[in-house]
């Protein structure tokens, strides 16, 4: 819900009452709806990157009343900005001051936009848009297009939008001048144009459009680089784009709008509007000169880095909602805000009414402070913890991580904290925490019933354990963590994230400050009271004070151990769990050339990679080898010839089911040898080891395809990999929804 505490409507439009003029359309526009929980997603396999990187597109956004009327032309059929000829077209709200590109040679801008007739209400779509006098008429220089409602659905009629590939507005989706010069969250719907090389030219029945879209661009299924080349079915012109929840925005890039602009492709996504023919960037489509307000506010542009490298990062991750359709958004549009995008509640909350007064929950401002429930035990998950001062998004902070205990955590974005009730009594307490460094490390204040517990920086990128001793008697005691030092230099953004709080009913400290506690020290057999020496600092395995490269070695000697196992040595076994995985050769390369004296986590790019001491043994495991486990069992048709495939066999799954296989080796990846048929939409694939879901998403790609999870799995022990089908789909004489896989490689 949007909270009423405080606004700044200076800094943002939509931080006050809502004002159509800056943040326009109803709230169940295709624009203004949120995703939903029951949205399906299906992998776009858009690039990590192109020759002409990340550019923008400019339009003319005069849709504000308070813009005086001024006399426009319409240059019927002409495809070029000049200020000349056409017919009169009555008067419109243009902005003074506004001055276009215009056609030169061989520069032919396209000067996208659309302005606010004189009854305050009717959008006109335009292209080729031209302006040469701050004050002076304005010239249509194509259509007429469409027009449309300003409080409606952002659905244009007649000849479509502004944008000529696919006929969606021009003002819908666009960035606004303060979206991208603010801090605070954009909260609707964006739009891109992508190269004509990702999008399908047989998608959608070979129309290589859907809707929302009313059009593909003219030659889209011709041979040159005007048409659409790309092989991925499902992204065509029109699709809605989003980031999976799966996704944490914050944790993947760091530059403050790329982290806003991540946000609205999770929480509303991004429509593809139109493309770049013949050429390759991804273009966002700005208000005219958003792309210069960008340079100035952050000092570099959208085609620069470090903006363009996370921009990148976004479009690579972005799916397909495949389950949105004219269909789904008539029954969603009518449920005044209960659902979201492809069904389900949705993930933020509707845009409030036109004249509602909008409230900016992200503001460093006290929340309401209703007590939470006493949690009876000795372990508080963070993210059942509230914040009660701080920065907040308005799908909450939550994120997921799955090395986090309960696979989710919690950050702090800004000067602020949250707390929550753990149980007594206890003699110490742990908080497992980690930071986005920038400038420095985060600092954690840790108080227990308001009395300082535990004040420590917190460098580790990784989850660590930060102890202190602390004695509480029986009953329930509220556990506070703050945030103290926020910082953002605009190319990096300080953060605190905390996974899970625990308690001890003896004191689990670390007496000699070396970043290991001393339950830790004790089974791995180091001295909990020296840091210096043989066997004090448990990464100094050979004791010469310094944690180097040999240390690493022989850690790695007993790489995938476990209790019991004849090279299992519990001296080499840094979190102290009874295994040797990649964890403990992570734990050892954090603190890479440290002095036992002054011992400090290192960043991550002063670490040595890990991989380097696995020997790269690998074992293969051949579809055709997989049991049934559920499904439809077609005698010896689950098994299928294919000479691409490795051993010339590969493993079909014709119906919901799964199909799995049982290994004792050790691994630490699992390499899924995949492809799809696809029918009415993509197969779910989902990918299991030991009952864990490690994928699952819309697979879509109908050649073979390499899926890569993460699993640290101990040599010795039994471990179920398992692969399933979970949205079949079969029409009789049309098309059949399956999975087939080729084999899994252990790493």
């Amino acid at each position: 819900m949007y909270l009423v505490i405080s606004s700044n409507p200076a800094k943002n439009p939509q931080a006050a009452a809502r004002e159509v003029g800056k943040w326009p359309f109803a709230r169940n526009s295709i624009w203004n709806l949120p995703i939903g929980a029951g949205a399906s997603y299906g992998s776009a396999n858009f690039p990590s990157s192109t020759g002409n990187g990340i550019n923008t597109e400019d339009e003319m956004i005069m849709i504000d009343t308070a813009n005086p009327l001024r006399q426009t032309y319409m240059r019927t059929g002409q495809w070029n900005a000049t200020c000349s000829g056409g017919s009169d077209f009555g008067s419109f709200h243009v902005p003074d001051g506004l001055i276009t590109p215009l056609t030169s040679g061989s520069f032919l801008p396209n000067n996208t936009g659309a302005a606010l007739k004189s009854d305050g209400k009717t959008i006109q779509e335009g292209i080729w848009i031209a302006r040469c006098s701050g004050t002076g008429p304005l010239y249509w220089g194509y259509g007429p297009l469409g027009t449309h409602d300003i409080y409606g659905l952002g659905l244009v009629g007649g000849a479509g939008g502004g944008h000529g590939g696919s006929g969606l507005s021009a003002v819908g989706g666009s960035l606004r001048h303060w979206e991208l010069q603010g801090d605070e969250p954009i909260r609707h719907a964006l739009k891109l144009t992508v190269p004509t090389k990702v999008l399908s030219k047989s998608g959608n029945g070979g129309r290589g459009y859907k809707w929302p879209a009313v059009r593909a661009d003219g030659g889209y299924d011709g041979t040159d680089c005007y048409s659409y080349s790309g092989s991925t079915q499902i992204a065509v012109m029109g699709a809605l784009l989003a980031l999976p929840p799966s996704v944490d925005v914050d944790l993947l890039v760091s530059t403050p709008l790329a982290r806003r602009i991540g946000h609205a492709m999770q929480d509303y996504g991004v429509y593809v509007v139109d493309t770049n023919p013949c050429w390759d960037p991804f273009t966002f489509n700005v208000e005219n000169k958003g792309g210069d307000i960008v340079k100035s506010r952050w000092g570099y542009g959208f085609g620069d880095n470090p903006l363009s490298g996370d921009l990148f990062k976004l479009i690579n991750r972005l799916n397909v909602v495949t389950n949105w359709d004219e269909a789904g958004f008539n029954s969603v549009k009518d449920s005044n805000g209960a659902q979201g995008v492809g069904g389900g509640a949705p993930r933020v909350s509707w845009a409030p009414d036109f004249g509602q007064i909008i409230v900016d929950p992200l503001v460093s401002t006290p929340l309401p402070t209703p007590t939470p429930a006493p949690i009876a035990g000795s372990a508080l998950e963070a993210e059942n913890m509230v914040i009660r001062q701080g920065y907040q998004y308005p799908s909450g902070n939550v994120f997921s991580d799955s090395t986090a205990s309960g696979g989710k955590g919690i950050s702090l974005l800004s000067n602020g904290y949250l707390d929550g009730q753990i149980a007594g009594p206890f003699g110490s307490l742990t908080v497992r925490a980690k930071g986005d460094q920038c400038n420095g490390a985060p600092n954690m204040v840790v108080s227990i019933d308001g009395v300082s517990a535990l004040t420590t920086s917190v460098p580790a990128i990784s989850w660590a354990d930060y102890t202190a001793a602390y004695s509480a008697g029986a009953g329930n005691h509220t556990v506070r963590a703050d945030f103290t030092n926020d910082s953002n230099s605009g190319t990096c953004d300080r953060n605190l994230r905390l996974d899970i709080v625990k308690t001890s009913t003896t004191s689990d400290v670390d007496t000699d400050k070396d970043g290991f506690s001393d339950k830790v020290e004790t089974y791995v057999g180091t001295d909990p009271n020296k840091t210096c020496g043989l066997n004090t600092w448990p990464p100094d395995v050979d004791g010469d004070g310094t944690v180097t490269l040999l240390d690493m070695t022989n850690v790695a000697n007993s790489y995938l151990t476990k209790t019991g196992d004849a090279k299992y040595n519990k001296r080499y076994d840094m979190d102290a769990n009874g295994a040797i995985a990649i964890e403990d050769l992570n734990i050892v390369a954090s603190y890479f050339l440290q002095n036992c004296a002054t011992p400090q986590m290192v960043a991550v790019a002063s670490r040595p990679d890990v991989n380097q001491f696995i020997a790269p043994i690998s074992k293969v495991i051949e579809a055709e080898t997989f049991k049934l486990n559920s499904g439809y069992a077609d005698p010896g048709k689950n098994i299928f010839s294919d000479s691409t495939a490795s051993g010339g066999k590969g493993f079909i799954l014709w119906s919901t089911g799964s199909a799995q296989t049982v290994t004792t080796n050790g691994f630490g990846k699992a390499t899924l040898r995949v492809k799809a048929d696809v029918c009415e939409g993509a197969p779910k694939l989902i990918v299991k080891i030991d009952g864990k879901i490690l994928y699952s998403q819309d697979f879509a790609i109908t050649s073979w395809t390499d899926v890569t999870v993460d699993f640290a799995a101990v040599a010795g022990t039994s471990h179920t990999i398992r692969v399933e089908l979970a949205n079949d789909r079969y029409r009789a004489g049309v098309c059949d929804r399956n999975l087939r896989f080729d084999k899994v490689t252990l790493l």
